[in-house]
């Protein structure tokens, strides 16, 4: 089975990286001017389901984390005391039938959403008065049901569990806007003549208190399934732990674009959506209005020629560095549906038989794939990795609640900080996947690229380093493996002319936004601005750097000039000064260059700016 989340430096923690980062550093220069299971008897019909939601994991790590913020990496101190502590004996203990195919039954909802269920059963008038005792908190749905019914089939013919694929298809084609999803249920073989009254009649107080037990904690989508196969009944019940509350919505793609609104169950300060576009593309969606978390409205462009889709939703807590996962849904470019799970292959099978095979295994496997989308490699990132080694099973405890869950936004942001890259790290990802009765790292790596986050992590065109944290277990019949990866974007002087121009542009932008012309370039101090940039890399400090440049600029030009100095991590963050917005006309020249601030592990962007007016002016 598999988890993927991903956090990555980006547009939804601008505001956080401001305060945190501070662009308040920035300083103006100036010269010549002033400026689960168990087992249970037919006689006990004892509840069977996930050991304490393991098929259900904490809540994970999704996107968007202010990773570029002082202070919010942990120390390379803190890591260690993790990675120190003992190790769990066992993470992974769910009975987990994996199959290349299955065909679902429905029907299904029509529209994606917590729309109410109506099911008159015995059973579901059960659910609906477990919900009744948690009023506003529980509410069963059509679409919980759909997910009832698909995997209570699904134990009935194969008495395990579905694999995290096959989980993720049966939630997102029942059209269930959740993406963690748990089960529990009351499984017996019983007499030929046995029939549905009479099941129901003795189990009921089973079933009510499996309800009672699991739908308590926090808010709640829910459904219920009676099923029968030969002589094996099983009462299957379903529980989707509702983050996001969605406006229902149409699956089927309009116009190129799918529209996804609603609101996060919680203090959000960011939300996010993205959609998977192809065989291995991803894209952020657009922001439709200017509603303000926790409310959302986006707009998500897909692939055509996609039959289906994942779209995914995220949030950022107020107060947590790493962002969770939200919903995951399936929406349908084409005018057709599809019913039938098919076993994801991204790559050719790669069976490993030992944990120190894996991570050269992933990158070549991963490699490969790159290749095929156009991208180029990644390479493995041996210092690192060994940190991610200790810390891996660490962090898929503290997923599965055997260690506590607050441990892992600290060992997703150590394995972000990247201390031990060999480099200087502009961004990075995070992403983590596992799969249960597989050791073939095809299926690892599928599990991690049907998410929209996982492909942002793994297939991310400018990350050029990787790290991996490798889980193996060969005994027959427990086989299962697990990886973390941690994708870097290093620091290059090639790279410096590219972010001048963007930053030229981006102040174009913001200058015609206020309908003023873009500036005149400086060309005359430009090469000037590029070696002040130089010295800023080999270790002056930024300021002094930027005094020098105004000095030899004010010689070049023979006329006044100021200079601005910044740091940042991503270009739209930059905050022009007000005066070079407004001006309505002056001369330009950009200096870029980088620099790692003590004591932080990633680097972040110098912008060394010298503007002029005009000439006329000047004279």
């Amino acid at each position: 089975m598999g988890y993927v989340a991903t956090v990555r430096r980006g547009f939804a923690i601008r505001t956080v990286a401001r305060a945190l980062a501070g662009l308040s550093g920035a300083a103006v220069f100036a010269a010549g001017c002033a400026a689960p299971g168990g087992g249970g008897s037919p006689a006990e019909a004892v509840t069977q389901g996930d050991a304490r939601g393991s098929d259900a994991p904490a809540r994970g790590p999704s996107t968007d984390s202010p990773a570029d913020a002082p202070g919010a990496f942990p120390t390379p101190g803190a890591l260690d005391a993790i990675s120190e502590a003992p190790e769990p004996v066992e993470i992974f203990s769910l009975d987990v039938h994996p199959v290349q195919e299955w065909k679902l039954e429905g029907p299904f909802p029509e529209r994606i959403g917590a729309l109410p269920a109506q099911d008159p059963s015995p059973w579901g008038q059960l659910l609906g008065a477990a919900a009744q005792q948690r009023a506003g908190l529980v509410l069963p749905t059509e679409a919980m049901n759909c997910v009832a019914r698909e995997f209570g089939r699904f134990y009935l013919a194969y008495r395990g569990q579905p694999s995290q694929g096959l989980k993720r298809f049966i939630t997102a084609r029942c059209h269930a806007s959740v993406t963690r999803v748990g089960t529990a249920w009351v499984s017996q073989d019983v007499p030929p003549g046995f029939d549905e009254k009479r099941v129901f009649e003795r189990w009921q107080g089973s079933v009510r208190e499996t309800l009672e037990r699991h739908l308590g904690g926090g808010p709640r989508t829910a459904g219920i399934w009676y099923g029968r196969r030969d002589d094996h009944v099983v009462v299957m019940v379903a529980y989707g732990f509702r983050d996001v509350q969605v406006t229902p919505f149409d699956p089927f793609v309009e116009d190129g674009r799918v529209e996804v609104r609603g609101e996060v169950l919680g203090n959000a300060a960011q939300v996010t959506a993205r959609i998977n576009r192809g065989k291995f593309g991803v894209a952020d969606c657009e922001r439709v209005g200017d509603l303000a978390p926790p409310r959302f409205h986006f707009a998500c462009r897909v692939d055509p020629d996609d039959r289906s889709t994942y779209l995914s939703v995220d949030s950022q807590q107020v107060g947590r560095l790493i962002g969770s996962p939200g919903i995951l849904a399936m929406v349908w470019p084409g005018s057709s549906t599809n019913e039938t799970y098919r076993r994801p292959e991204y790559g050719e099978p790669w069976p490993v038989v030992q944990a120190s095979e894996m991570a050269e295994g992933l990158v070549a496997l991963l490699n490969r794939i790159r290749k095929r989308s156009g991208i180029g490699p990644l390479e493995l990132d041996a210092e690192q990795s060994e940190v991610a080694n200790e810390l891996a099973p660490h962090f898929f405890a503290s997923m599965f609640g055997h260690e506590p869950e607050s441990q892992m936004d600290l060992i997703v942001l150590g394995l972000m900080a990247g201390w031990q890259v060999n480099g200087l790290v502009e961004s990075g990802n995070f992403a983590a996947a596992w799969t249960m009765r597989s050791n073939d790292l095809n299926d690892l790596l599928a599990e991690s690229l049907e998410f929209p986050s996982g492909r942002q992590a793994l297939l991310d065109p400018n990350a050029e380093r990787l790290a991996v944290g490798s889980l193996l277990e060969t005994k027959r019949g427990r086989e299962s493996m697990a990886a973390v990866f941690a994708s870097y974007t290093l620091f290059t002087t090639e790279a410096n002319d590219a972010m001048a121009r963007q930053v030229f542009e981006q102040l174009v932008k913001e200058r015609h936004a206020r309908e003023r012309r873009a500036p005149e370039r400086l060309e005359e101090v430009t090469v000037l601005c590029q070696a002040a940039a130089m010295r800023v890399q080999a270790g002056a400090e930024p300021r002094d750097a930027m005094g020098t440049l105004i000095q030899e600029s004010a010689r070049v030009l023979q006329r006044p000039v100021s200079g601005w100095v910044a740091e940042f991590s991503d270009v739209e963050e930059i905050e022009f000064p007000e005066d070079y917005l407004e001006d309505p006309s002056l001369g330009v020249a950009v200096g870029i260059g980088y620099r790692k601030p003590e004591g932080e592990p990633w680097g972040r962007w110098v912008v060394l700016l010298v503007v002029a007016a005009p000439e006329s002016r000047g004279a």
